[in-house]
């Protein structure tokens, strides 16, 4: 074969190929598009609020409603408040240090008022000297009278409490001979003073507000009328006034005292205070109204001295 016939059949087959692949290409679909996916909005990122900044000013005690002597400390009397200035330990009472239950049923020794921050040196605890002055009310005075179990109502009389004294006599036959049956006890009770406070028993001051325990239980002498005090009272103090206390003091020298407990409503109470009269024993009891029968009259007596015999008559009273 010749050369110029090989090299043309072999150019129409590689051009026969070349259309086929070209015809191929040209007929086969085109592909179908690729789906369409919808991507979510980017939503903002949330911003956390920043953290308040923490504060480290100190927190002081101060005043709700004005204290002044006399008034006792409770949980609505303080409260706590932040200052700017580094407050001193020894001069204020700090939050995280001091708390507001350490100063129930103290009170102050000069008027603070409403808003004020509490001085350590102004606040007088049950515990420290002068308490009993700093309660005691302008005008008033406090007088110390002996008294006992019974005189006291076994201890149950405490401190805040407002008692009537009642005093307990025997008068004399001449002061009473009109008035009593004859060889009957010539007593008498009368009461002097009512509805006055009691500051302390012995030597005991108790505010009237008591905290209690966050265990619940009592401490020993806490309650009323338990521990040494409940068992041995000796002494009584009362708030009264310059007169009254001139009136016990003679009192508690010719007579027993005798503490009446008397209500809490009472106290408040206008008008409770009418004058009493004396009560005697004709007024207590019957018992003695019956008298012994009396005669008159002269009796005959004989009277025997050795072998002597001897009329005597008698005269009757």
């Amino acid at each position: 074969m010749k050369k110029n016939s090989f090299f043309l059949l072999a150019g129409a087959i590689v051009l026969a190929v070349g259309v086929a692949l070209l015809a191929r290409i040209l007929l086969t679909p085109p592909p179908p598009p690729p789906p369409v996916v919808s991507l979510p909005e980017e939503q903002p990122a949330r911003v956390e609020p920043a953290a308040p900044p923490v504060s480290h000013r100190n927190a002081v005690l101060t005043v709700v409603s004005g204290l002044r002597p006399g008034d006792f400390i409770d949980g609505s009397s303080l409260e706590w408040n932040e200052v700017d200035a580094e407050p001193s330990r020894s001069l204020f009472f700090i939050k995280g240090v001091d708390t507001i239950d350490a100063l129930y049923g103290a009170t102050v020794r000069q008027p603070v008022q409403s808003g004020q921050a509490l001085s350590v040196g102004v606040v007088v605890r049950q515990s420290d000297p002068g308490f009993l002055a700093a309660i005691l009310r302008p005008g008033m005075r406090a007088v110390s009278v002996p008294t006992n179990l019974v005189e006291s109502n076994f201890g149950l009389v405490s401190s805040g409490d407002h008692v009537d004294v009642i005093l307990a006599l025997k008068r004399g036959d001449a002061a009473a001979g009109k008035t009593q049956t004859p060889n009957a006890p010539h007593l008498a009770a009368q009461t002097i003073l009512h509805a006055v406070r009691v500051l302390a028993l012995n030597n005991r001051v108790r505010g009237e507000m008591q905290v209690r325990p966050d265990d619940g239980a009592k401490k020993a002498g806490d309650d009323r009328g338990g521990g040494e005090v409940g068992s041995n009272v000796q002494t009584v103090t009362l708030e009264v006034s310059s007169a009254d206390a001139e009136k016990l003091a003679l009192a508690k020298e010719i007579g027993s005292l005798q503490l009446a407990l008397i209500p809490a409503r009472e106290v408040d109470q206008p008008g409770t205070a009418a004058a009493r009269g004396v009560t005697t024993l004709r007024a207590t009891t019957d018992l003695y109204d019956t008298v012994a029968p009396t005669w008159s009259g002269s009796v005959s007596v004989q009277a025997f001295r050795g072998k002597a015999i001897e009329t005597l008559t008698v005269n009757a009273r």
